[in-house]
């Protein structure tokens, strides 16, 4: 396990450093092609358009990092209300792995989110080892108990980056628990959120 937390803390580093690389972070200007903050690249459809103002409305809580769990994109992350326990459960994953190196043990103690937080996480293409073209977004809006008990009351949605639905629903929907579900299954004591990545790139709170 020790030998795990260390190559995963390794790969996270890793994620963080090429991203900053081909980033400004105070701006998040891309190498050669532009500010893709100046204008949305994503298209969010009619059935989703109450958060079609997601990039100013939401925080945004990471830098646009690699994620090898997200088909080897770059991905970057905006939340609504769910920034500080989102940040909270990226420090205690940190605490995690400081106490495995340490030999040391220690209980983690992950907050849940609360009912009507909504997690946007646009995906971009890794073209050299650097965020290229936009691709899609996953989202994962929380339901009031009942919705989906088994998976943590979440609903998944996948668009593709012109807004075409590709998959939307709960853990209860076989495509939806194959494509989504299930993976984020093995983090339910996060609250089914991985929360691997974490940069504050705002003073608000």
């Amino acid at each position: 396990m020790k030998k795990i937390l260390s190559f995963v803390l390794m790969c996270l580093m890793a994620g963080v450093l090429n991203a900053e690389n081909a980033y400004d972070v105070r701006s998040t200007l891309p190498v050669g092609e532009g500010n893709p903050y100046s204008q949305n690249p994503f298209t969010i459809p009619e059935a989703l358009s109450q958060y079609s103002g997601y990039r100013t409305d939401f925080k945004k809580v990471s830098a646009i990092d690699f994620s090898a769990l997200h088909w080897n994109h770059f991905v970057s992350i905006f939340t609504n209300t769910g920034k500080k326990v989102y940040r909270s459960n990226f420090l205690e994953y940190l605490n995690v792995i400081e106490a495995e190196e340490e030999d040391e043990d220690y209980e983690p103690q992950y907050q849940q989110y609360p009912e009507g937080t909504v997690l946007f996480k646009e995906h971009f293409i890794s073209e050299n080892g650097s965020p290229g073209a936009p691709t899609q977004l996953s989202i994962m809006i929380k339901h009031p108990k009942g919705y989906d008990e088994k998976g943590g009351n979440w609903e998944y949605v996948q668009l593709t980056k012109d807004g075409q639905i590709v998959v939307r629903g709960s853990s209860k929907d076989q495509v939806v628990d194959q494509m989504c579900a299930q993976c984020h299954m093995n983090v339910a004591d996060k609250d089914y959120i991985f929360a691997l990545n974490y940069k504050d790139t705002s003073m608000d709170e």
